[in-house]
C-alpha cells in the first residue's frame, strides 16, 4: 500500500490504519457523520458573515 502522507513516517501510518480497522463499523459511520458535519458546520462560517467560497470555479456566497 502506498502511503497517504509523506509527512507521516510508514511505520505510523500503517499504525493508524490498523487501529482504524479495528473500530467496530457503527463507531467508524459515527466518525465520518461527525466529520462532515463539521466541514459542513466550517464551510457555512464564511457564508454567514457574507464572504463568497470559491470551489473548482464555481462561486458559493455573495
Amino acid at each position: 500500500m502506498n502511503t497517504l502522507s509523506s509527512a507521516t513516517h510508514p511505520a505510523v501510518e500503517r499504525l493508524h490504519i490498523e487501529l482504524i480497522r479495528k473500530i467496530p463499523h457503527s463507531r467508524r459511520l459515527q466518525m465520518v457523520t461527525s466529520l462532515i458535519k463539521t466541514t459542513r458546520q466550517l464551510f457555512t462560517i464564511p457564508l454567514k458573515q457574507g464572504l463568497k467560497h470559491n470551489f473548482g470555479g464555481n462561486d458559493y456566497g455573495k
